[in-house]
C-alpha cells in the first residue's frame, strides 16, 4: 500500500468515526431516551449527574449509564458538561 492509499484509509476511518460519535450524540437528543451513557472527565460527569434527578446505574472510567423517566435527559447532561451523551434505550443489552 503506497503512503496516498494509507492515508486516505486514516481519512475515510476519521470521518467514519466522527460521523459515528457525532451521530450518536445527536440521536441523544432527538430521540430523548429514558436512559443515556455520558462520557467526559470524571469531574464534568459528577457535576453533570449531581445537576440531574437521574438514577446513576453504571460508571467506569470516563462513562455512566443513567435512567431518568423525565424529558430532556441528555440535554440536561450536556448543558451541565458531559462530552458526549449517547442514548442507552430499555431493549438492549443494558440494564435500564
Amino acid at each position: 500500500m503506497t503512503i496516498e492509499g494509507t492515508l486516505r484509509l486514516l481519512r475515510g476511518a476519521t470521518l467514519a468515526l466522527l460521523a459515528w460519535f457525532g451521530g450518536m450524540a445527536a440521536l441523544a437528543l432527538v430521540v430523548d431516551p429514558p436512559g443515556a451513557i455520558a462520557f467526559g472527565p470524571s469531574a464534568a460527569l459528577a457535576r453533570a449527574v449531581s445537576a440531574t434527578d437521574a438514577a446513576l446505574l453504571e460508571t467506569g472510567a470516563g462513562f455512566v449509564l443513567l435512567r431518568d423517566e423525565a424529558p430532556g435527559l441528555p440535554a440536561r447532561l450536556y448543558a451541565n458538561g458531559a462530552w458526549f451523551v449517547w442514548p442507552a434505550l430499555p431493549k438492549g443489552c443494558l440494564r435500564l
